[in-house]
This record gives structure tokens, C-alpha cells and sequence, in this order.
């Protein structure tokens, strides 16, 4: 039986330039046992399952925050690969399509950063609209393969919460003001496009159809040839204005 799939092994082998040669062994480590154990992300159960990584429990908890590698570049190669993989497949890569949402992850209450208190979207089970945990906004490539959509996800950003913020803002004068909900999504966009290098079309629900989201993405297809095409749902609140009359100059009919 094919425990570890050999397409994994060519993605690591890619990838592995972005370590060096202590944490590169942590980080197959963490693909390894989050394929064996459904993505738990307890350090214990994590070294655990990877016998082969001769390291102690210790190196596995230093390796996210000690280690220097970029989780930017690292992105921006396993992107570069998958879109590679797909073009080989035929699947067709000319306009690139990314869907946006957030999730809700259930954590225990206590002394964790940006856990708190978060309303569940409507519509869902009655027990379960408010759940105590993190809020992640996730950013994914669709691709069509066959006759149905398939979802890669590869951004995701922690959302700050009112209660128990996690982030926060310094502006260029030293004034500090904890992150909105806005200033989570907005950098998956902007680093989408240093990826890309070319325009994008983004699908979001009707959540994202405010000001404080578009106005910033109608800003940036002002002063940029990269542009950001947004398809969504109008708002159950929202207010529509009819259009003025162009004025026409003195002599035009």
C-alpha cells in the first residue's frame, strides 16, 4: 500500500528549498501527520505520528516561531506548482478564478489569542449559532475538472475579534488601532496578485457586497492594469440610486 502519494513527494521535494536543512526534516514532518491524523495541529499528536524525525517534542514547538523560512515564498512556490500541475492535466488556467469566505474553527475558552465569542452564519443549526473559537477568512483557486468546480484553498488569515483582539494597526503617525474584519481579507487579495501577476476574478457571498470591502478594490483597479473583478450577491439591505443625466456641454445635441 502507497502510504506516502508520490506527487506529495515531488511537491516537498520543490518546496524544500524554502527551509534549511534542520527544519525542512519538521516541516515533511507536519505534511506527514497532518495526512494521518485529519489535520489535528496538537504538537504531541503531531511528532508522535512521525517516527522516522528524530527530533524532540521541543523542536516541533520551536519550528513555527523560531525557525526562519517565509510562509510568503513558500505559498507563491506551491501556487506556482499547482498551477503548472493543472495546465498538464488541460485543465483551462486564462482567467483565474478565487473564491473568498471565512470559516469558524471551535476553540477552548481561555487565555488564546482572538478567541472569543463568534455568531455563527444564518440559516444554520439553531444550537450552534454561537461558537467559541477563531475566525479565519480563506482564499481558494477554483478550476473546473470535468462537470463540477474543485476548490484549492491557499490563503487563510486570522480574523481579529472586538472581544479578544489578536491584531493590531500602527498607521505611519504611531497611532495604534486594533484590526477590522477588512484588514484580514484585504491582504489575501494583495497577495494573490503578487502571484498571479495578472488580473483575477474573485466570487464572495453577499456578506463581502459593502463599502469597506469594495471601495479599497475599486481604488486599486484605478491605479492598476491588475485588475480585481468581484462577483457577488446583492444585499438584502442594500440601497440602489438611479444615475444622474450626463451633462452636455453648449452646442451638443
Amino acid at each position: 500500500m502507497e502510504l506516502f502519494p508520490a506527487l506529495i513527494l515531488l511537491y516537498l521535494d520543490q518546496l524544500s528549498p524554502c527551509f534549511s536543512r534542520y527544519s525542512v526534516v519538521l516541516f515533511e514532518g507536519y505534511v506527514w501527520s497532518s495526512l494521518i491524523t485529519n489535520g489535528r495541529k496538537c504538537m504531541s499528536r503531531l511528532a508522535s505520528a512521525c517516527w522516522f524525525v528524530d527530533r524532540h517534542l521541543s523542536s516541533w514547538e520551536r519550528f513555527l516561531a523560531d525557525h526562519h523560512w517565509s510562509i510568503t515564498e513558500l505559498t507563491r512556490r506551491w501556487f506556482s506548482l499547482l498551477v503548472s500541475r493543472l495546465l498538464k492535466l488541460g485543465v483551462p488556467l486564462a482567467e483565474l478564478i478565487f473564491v473568498l469566505d471565512t470559516t469558524l474553527v471551535a476553540k477552548v475558552e481561555g487565555s488564546m489569542l482572538g478567541v472569543q465569542r463568534w455568531s455563527a452564519h444564518p440559516g444554520e443549526n439553531e444550537a450552534e449559532k454561537k461558537i467559541i473559537g477563531h475566525h479565519w477568512a480563506i482564499l481558494g483557486l477554483a478550476v473546473r475538472l470535468k462537470n463540477r468546480y474543485v476548490c484549492f484553498g491557499l490563503l487563510s488569515r486570522l480574523i481579529s475579534g472586538h472581544l479578544n483582539p489578536s491584531q493590531w494597526i500602527v498607521d505611519a503617525q504611531g497611532h495604534c488601532r486594533p484590526a477590522n474584519f477588512w484588514d484580514a481579507v484585504h491582504p489575501l487579495i494583495w497577495q494573490t496578485l503578487s502571484m498571479t501577476q495578472q488580473g483575477i476574478t474573485l466570487v464572495c457571498d453577499a456578506y463581502f457586497a459593502k463599502s469597506g470591502f469594495l471601495n479599497p478594490i475599486v481604488l486599486h483597479n484605478q491605479q492598476s492594469s491588475h485588475r480585481v473583478n468581484v462577483i457577488t450577491r446583492m444585499r438584502w439591505d442594500a440601497v440602489c440610486f438611479s444615475l444622474l443625466p450626463p451633462v452636455r456641454k453648449q452646442g451638443q445635441r
